[in-house]
């Protein structure tokens, strides 16, 4: 999950690193990145791994 520096001029004056509305929309560096859709896969792995009692091996 990759996140690059915050350049000059994002997004007309927009904060990069403050979630902000705008005309109802949510705006803001990582507002629709995978990290949210990453943390729910794990979470429904891990889910998973207790229903059958069983731990990964590393």
């Amino acid at each position: 999950m990759d996140t690059v520096r915050v350049g000059a001029g994002w997004r007309d004056g927009t904060p990069a690193l403050s979630p902000t509305l705008r005309d109802g929309e949510l705006v803001g560096r990582g507002s629709c990145d995978m990290k949210g859709g990453l943390a729910c896969t794990l979470l429904a792995f891990s889910d998973a791994l207790a229903e059958v009692d069983t731990q990964p091996t590393l």
